[in-house]
């Protein structure tokens, strides 16, 4: 017999009791290295005081580069310096897309770090955004 499903502590979801969900999991991870999730806004435009092209009028949707498919696992953290940055953890890189992804974030003023760690799953890999700081 398995035993019931109860909330789990965002209240969000249903899990196997002593579980975490993944959000909830993500943000104890996340936590490990002083990092409070913000949202889950995962346009890094946003770092630089710009709206998301996606959402500028109703044929736009679309237009912006964080519609990439590099965009997988996306949230908006803070570090415990309260440096704000956007973090995406694709299952793999391809060389075109993060060509594309890594000049759009240079024209919007961003600093890009791709690392093999992820907070997501050990099979992905995290590609940091935060503003230019010169």
């Amino acid at each position: 017999m398995t035993a019931a499903l109860t909330l789990c502590k965002c209240q969000s979801f249903r899990v196997e009791p002593g579980t975490l969900c993944a959000w909830c999991q993500l943000d104890k991870n996340g936590r490990r290295f002083g990092w409070e999730r913000i949202d889950r806004d995962t346009c890094p435009r946003v770092l630089v005081g710009k709206s998301c092209l996606n959402y500028e009028s109703p044929d736009s949707f679309g237009s912006c580069w964080c519609g990439s498919r590099l965009n997988d696992h996306g949230n908006h953290w803070r570090d415990s310096d309260g440096v704000e940055f956007i973090v995406w953890e694709p299952y793999g890189i391809d060389g075109d897309r993060l060509n594309v992804v890594l000049a759009a974030a240079a024209a919007e003023g961003l600093d890009v770090w791709i690392d093999h760690y992820s907070l997501w799953h050990h099979r992905t890999t995290g590609i940091r955004f935060t503003a230019r700081t010169q």
